[in-house]
């Protein structure tokens, strides 16, 4: 997840770890949070995978600049991570999905389909995931969760149609 947050960040303009920093917050810090702890380690892993350069260089006060660029390569596993199929887990896979969507334009179309249909398909798992619990007369005694689950289906399918019309 991180990785594609900072490939997202990196595919418009080359930037040091706390540029990345920033402009993660900028686009995404309504769904996600991220601390230097978790870019560099991240930064590192993409570097020694040929997915981002790093140019480092002295400033004139002579501290140590670093400043990453995606490769070719890293262009490549972007996309990839973009079509990936989403974790089983719900509030990863929410988190995902978000960074998926805010990324969305930096594919091509026909990938942009592909990507909308991979996270649809999660949608319509979790869809016929709550379909049943809300068929369970177990769930129907405890009338907080069903309304919680009415609200879960409801959300989804309107999730659902939203994305759909992305690339309609």
């Amino acid at each position: 997840m991180i990785e594609l947050l900072i490939l997202t960040i990196l595919l418009d303009n080359k930037s040091s770890i706390y540029g990345i920093k920033q402009k993660i917050e900028n686009k995404f810090s309504a769904f996600f949070k991220i601390s230097f702890g978790s870019i560099y380690p991240a930064l590192k892993k993409l570097e020694k995978n040929k997915y981002v350069t790093v140019k480092t260089q002295l400033s004139p006060g002579g501290q140590k600049k670093s400043t990453y660029s995606i490769t070719n390569e890293g262009k490549e596993y972007f996309q990839v991570l973009m079509l990936e199929v989403l974790p089983e887990n719900p509030a990863l896979a929410s988190q995902l999905i978000n960074i998926k969507l805010i990324a969305l334009p930096k594919i091509e179309v026909t990938l942009q389909q592909q990507a909308t249909n991979t996270i649809i398909e999660h949608l319509e798992h979790n869809k016929a995931n709550i379909e049943i619990l809300l068929n369970n007369p177990e769930n129907n005694k405890d009338k907080f969760q069903k309304k919680f689950l009415e609200y879960n289906l409801i959300k989804t399918l309107e999730d659902i149609k939203w994305i759909s019309s992305l690339t309609s």
